[in-house]
């Protein structure tokens, strides 16, 4: 997504549309969110990459809880940066810089996974299964 650009371009430019909230569903999006973070905070030792990317899904799951509850979903193309942008839109700097965090740790991860080279210690994991933990309790908190 090149530039950025307001709600309402994204819907007139067809990424989103406006949609009635399903509340069964946006908690049903916010308890797996949580769900994940409980997996990954658990998985830590054994395998930080992994809780990695179960963080990385819970804020997916919660952006994606957050836009619903806004009234919004996807329309045509799916994909993660829509509902990131979307995100970014409305949210506060502070939590725009936790999102760019993980966008930044996924596509290091995406890059790397194919060639058996990714690594994330228990340290940096950790730091992110809690940075995952403060976006997803906003996000919730917003919606």
């Amino acid at each position: 997504m090149a530039g950025k650009i307001g709600i309402e371009q994204m819907v007139s430019k067809g990424l989103i549309e406006k949609i009635r909230p399903d509340q069964d569903e946006i908690q049903g999006l916010l308890a797996s969110a949580n769900s994940r973070l409980t997996t990954a905070q658990q998985g830590l030792k054994d395998n930080p990459v992994r809780s990695f990317a179960q963080a990385y899904d819970a804020v997916y799951e919660a952006c994606c809880a957050f836009m619903k509850f806004q009234g919004y979903w996807m329309a045509g193309e799916k994909s993660h940066s829509i509902v990131l942008a979307f995100c970014r839109l409305t949210l506060d700097e502070k939590y725009i810089r936790i999102l760019d965090t993980f966008e930044e740790a996924e596509k290091r991860r995406h890059d790397d996974m194919y060639d058996g080279r990714f690594s994330m210690d228990v340290k940096e994991a950790q730091e992110m299964v809690r940075k995952a933990r403060t976006l997803v309790r906003r996000l919730a908190l917003l919606g």
